[in-house]
């Protein structure tokens, strides 16, 4: 049995992490708190995820420019979920800070996004 894991390396840890996070129905709210107001948080859950795409190889043959364009599309869809979907009590429970708002983290992630884009950075898969 623990010759099994073995095989696991840090990414396959990450991997699993981000699927516990992203089945999001036991979160508690705390981490509900975290996520809903870091914006940088929310980037590199969206571009772990984007890439990935659960380990799949739909995800790695994506390209990592078109994940990218995947992730910034995921922050905007995660931007309207919360505005349109939240009742006042979640909304004031809950705190939210948009992607695209005037905030500081919203324009680290924004610069992120672009150096990703406009970089020659390659994983290989």
């Amino acid at each position: 049995m623990l010759g099994e894991l073995k095989i696991f390396n840090f990414f396959k840890y990450s991997m699993i992490l981000y699927l516990t996070i992203a089945d999001g129905m036991n979160n508690p709210s705390k981490l509900q708190k975290l996520y809903s107001k870091h914006v940088l948080i929310r980037l590199a859950y969206t571009l772990f995820g984007a890439f990935n795409v659960y380990g799949s190889t739909v995800g790695m043959d994506l390209g990592f420019k078109t994940s990218i364009i995947v992730a910034t599309i995921m922050l905007v869809l995660l931007d309207l979920i919360p505005k349109y979907m939240r009742t006042k009590d979640e909304k004031k429970d809950i705190p939210f800070t948009p992607f695209l708002s005037a905030n500081k983290q919203s324009y680290i992630a924004i610069r992120v996004l672009v150096y990703l884009y406009t970089s020659d950075f390659k994983i290989e898969s």
